[in-house]
């Protein structure tokens, strides 16, 4: 037995993978003018796969039984104006509904072939970065990036489970057409390989492998897992539970600021004495003052004990680490030298829960729990919520607030007006135009990773963008964003461009 709304589910993520334009008129008295689940029924009411009852009714809480589910994938696989995405999904229902189907006398061996078809997707993306951002010695920086990601999904046999992978590649560098392979993790190979689909009949919709997880479209953590999630939809939201091993680099995750020195406020000079930790004292030939408050290469440094350090140099005297942890602020330990001496793996689990309060506002909250070397080895805890409303026909307004356990600067919030809805336009549609404007506070301290192409991770500021489809599949996009490095104060602006193309 199965129940009307879990259909109206499915058609449901058939309607958006279609992009159909939905018709306006409710053929049935009892779903509501704002229920969720409407487009998609009028839509497949159009399309004569279901008719409802005599009296004018859908019975959406009613049980059905499997043959009346077979009639309407039989009604389905007959039309001939289903789209691709339309008929992979038939593939699937009729696999679960195979014998219904046989006794109704559906032929259903071309589709049984084509299911085991392979689907394959690809973008190619040349990217331009530029502005006043930590690059060490150097005023401004100039970065182009070539990115290429194939991605492949596949039916596993008859079990009702896909098989996913995602492969991509980076070459990067300060000039256009000399770009090198992108050193870090994960740029050049299979960076994600999962199987997902419906647990039995829990009513959990299953992810294990590696994956990007359910957050919040990535405000607090936009990135990859190593482990497992679990989805369950209801008739005006959902529930999200994830968790596993962080599968991100640690420039991506929060640096340590210990890689900085300068003279700073307690500089002592050479040629004077000074009273080692045993009591005794001795002759100061060369020091170093470390200041691991920020660092020369990112913003992304968080909250620690170890604020200071000086180290001596021909002396016996040689103070590491007041605090004695090593802990500077990033994701690994490292030494008073900028030695890295840990090598666990973040982890990262949570939940969340989404609901629709109305066509025009939906709302989201979530917990997130990142343990990493930061903050001593005690977790980050998150608490975050989400809010878009949609103001009119093209405008969307989106506020999200994250707040972490740890102190330091752990309040993060965005704000954002959004036109047609971007940056997710449809891209199928030449001469489509989104833009946004928006202000972010991304503190360190209240994310796990940062998800913004203009206001990066511990930065603050205003960020402007739009979006344009010179033709189907090929966008353009232009950002520019500028504020403060939220730690140091210091000016930050930035730059991005970039051009897509899309391939299915």
């Amino acid at each position: 037995m199965l129940k009307k709304s879990l259909i109206c589910l499915t058609s449901s993520l058939i309607m958006m993978n279609m992009g159909t334009s939905f018709a306006n008129e409710n053929p049935f008295d009892d779903v509501p003018q704002d229920h969720w689940s409407r487009t998609a029924i009028v839509d497949l009411v159009n399309k004569g796969v279901i008719k409802g009852y005599d009296d004018n009714t859908f019975k959406g809480d009613q049980k059905i039984t499997r043959f009346e589910m077979a009639q309407m994938v039989a009604k389905a696989m007959a039309n001939e104006n289903l789209s691709k995405e339309d008929k992979q999904e038939l593939d699937k229902l009729q696999k679960e509904y195979h014998d219904e189907l046989d006794n109704l006398g559906v032929k259903i061996t071309k589709l049984e072939e084509r299911s085991s078809n392979m689907k394959f997707n690809m973008n190619l993306t040349q990217k331009y970065m530029g502005g006043k951002q930590p690059n060490g010695p150097k005023e401004k920086a100039h970065y182009w990036e070539k990115y290429l990601s194939i991605g492949m999904e596949a039916p596993i046999g008859n079990s009702g489970y896909t098989m996913h992978a995602l492969y991509e590649n980076k070459h990067a560098g300060e000039n256009l057409n000399h770009e090198t392979q992108s050193s870090g993790f994960g740029t050049n190979g299979v960076t994600q390989a999962w199987i997902e689909g419906n647990l039995g009949k829990t009513g959990q919709y299953a992810k294990l492998g590696s994956f990007s997880p359910w957050s919040q479209k990535g405000f607090v953590y936009d990135g990859k897992i190593i482990g497992g999630e679990l989805t369950h939809w209801y008739k005006a939201g959902a529930t999200h539970f994830f968790g596993g091993r962080v599968y991100e680099s640690e420039w991506d995750l929060g640096v340590p600021g210990s890689i900085n020195w300068d003279k700073g406020p307690d500089y002592i000079e050479k040629g004077h004495s000074i009273q080692n930790p045993d009591g005794s004292w001795g002759w100061v030939s060369d020091v170093e003052h470390w200041s691991t408050k920020s660092n020369a290469y990112s913003d992304f440094t968080r909250h620690h004990k170890t604020t200071e350090v000086i180290r001596g140099g021909d002396t016996n005297w040689e103070h590491k680490d007041p605090t004695g942890e090593d802990d500077y602020g990033g994701v690994y330990k490292y030494d008073a030298k900028g030695n890295r001496i840990s090598n666990s793996r973040p982890t990262l689990w949570g939940a969340g829960y989404e609901y629709n309060f109305s066509p025009n506002l939906q709302g989201t909250l979530a917990y997130y729990n990142f343990k990493s070397d930061a903050y001593g080895g005690d977790p980050l805890e998150i608490y975050s919520g989400m809010l878009n409303y949609k103001v009119g026909k093209d405008l969307n307004l989106q506020a999200q607030y994250a707040h972490g356990n740890q102190g330091g600067e752990d309040n993060a919030w965005n704000i954002e007006l959004q036109y047609k809805g971007t940056p997710w336009i449809n891209n199928r549609i030449p001469h489509n135009f989104g833009a946004y404007v928006g202000y972010r506070y991304m503190a360190p301290d209240a994310i796990v990773k940062g998800n913004f192409d203009g206001v990066l991770a511990g930065q603050k500021g205003l960020e402007i963008g739009m979006f344009y489809t010179f033709d189907e599949n090929v966008n353009a996009c232009l950002k520019y964003a500028f504020g403060e490095a939220i730690a140091s104060g210091e000016d930050r602006d930035r730059l991005y461009a970039s051009v897509s193309y899309e391939f299915f």
